[in-house]
């Protein structure tokens, strides 16, 4: 009984006064300039004007100095308009698509021919009548120019992906990989296009595999991603397996499976086994591209997926 008359009991009213709630302060607005005030009263009142006719009796019954400072702004508003529509000059050079085009390089006047568009970049062998990089011969040059076709066009953004394509080409340097030089590695940003060792021979994959197995041991080893596509990788006159393509996209280097990076491995594994006449060859280039990397993480699961992608119609085995 006692308890239940100590549970009825009333709590004591605390004398404490509650703390007030403090109210967020509103942001302070920058004070309107006189153009954007006139502006703003002009656009008001013609709101109510019935007729274009009365809105130009609105106009022309306004003090001179507001007139100009209407005329000013809406000038200013059809300007902004415009550069928004039309392509920069920037935009005009480096998005057009075409076979040929000229372009000046280092002050000197070049017909560029365009040998193909990847993902990223166009690329074009370049002609001039007189050399354009110190003790570099023309026909040992490419230009490689962001299109922008496939990426949403935008000079930030391009920037961007030169920087992380320069960090990769370094990366690959610090890792002693042979890579295609950027001649102008150090002004690529204001020059707006790579200039580049242009790697002359195809690979050959009865003798080159091993040099390209090195690539991967390397990006394993080191945890760092590479394009290592068939494509990107080019033969040297003196027959040294050379990287030409460096990665724009910010790729975080895991060898877990369903991770980004993974995914990427495995399409370049299966890009190579389809290389092969058989699915024999293919197993057999797999095998020699992926031989040791089970240290680093590599999982032989990917080859066996790359390979069944590369050979749906066969059950496909990897041989010990």
């Amino acid at each position: 009984m006692s308890q239940q008359a100590s549970f009825l009991t009333p709590a004591p009213i605390s004398t404490v006064p509650p703390t007030p709630m403090k109210r967020r302060p509103t942001p302070l607005r920058p004070p309107r300039s006189p153009e954007a005030k006139t502006m703003a009263e002009w656009a008001k009142k013609a709101r109510t004007c019935e007729s274009p006719a009365a809105k130009k009796s609105l106009f022309h019954a306004m003090p001179a100095s507001n007139k100009r400072a209407i005329q000013d702004a809406v000038a200013a508003q059809e300007i902004a308009k415009k550069a928004k529509l039309e392509p920069s000059p920037y935009e005009t050079l480096f998005r057009t698509v075409s076979d040929t085009k000229t372009l000046k390089l280092y002050g000197l006047e070049a017909s560029l021919e365009c040998l193909g568009q990847g993902y990223f970049m166009h690329t074009f062998a370049v002609a001039a009548d007189t050399e354009i990089w110190p003790e570099v011969e023309n026909t040992a040059l490419l230009v490689k120019i962001y299109h922008g076709g496939k990426v949403g066009f935008n000079k930030d953004r391009l920037s961007t992906y030169t920087k992380r394509s320069l960090a990769n080409y370094n990366k690959a340097i610090e890792l002693q990989l042979p890579v295609s030089t950027i001649h102008n590695a150090e002004t690529v940003l204001e020059d707006k296009y790579f200039l580049v060792e242009r790697i002359p021979h195809a690979i050959e994959i009865s003798q080159d595999l091993e040099q390209v197995h090195a690539f991967f041991k390397a990006a394993f080893a080191n945890k760092v991603y590479f394009d290592l596509d068939p494509s990107n990788l080019r033969v040297r006159g003196n027959g040294t397996v050379t990287l030409i393509d460096f990665v724009e996209e910010d790729i975080t280097f895991k060898t877990t499976p369903g991770s980004e990076c993974i995914s990427r491995i495995t399409a370049l594994l299966t890009a190579w086994a389809t290389l092969g006449k058989t699915k024999a060859e293919g197993e057999e280039i797999v095998k020699t591209l992926t031989a040791g990397l089970e240290q680093y993480g590599f999982n032989p699961q990917y080859a066996k997926d790359a390979l069944q992608t590369a050979f749906p119609q066969e059950l496909v085995q990897l041989k010990a």
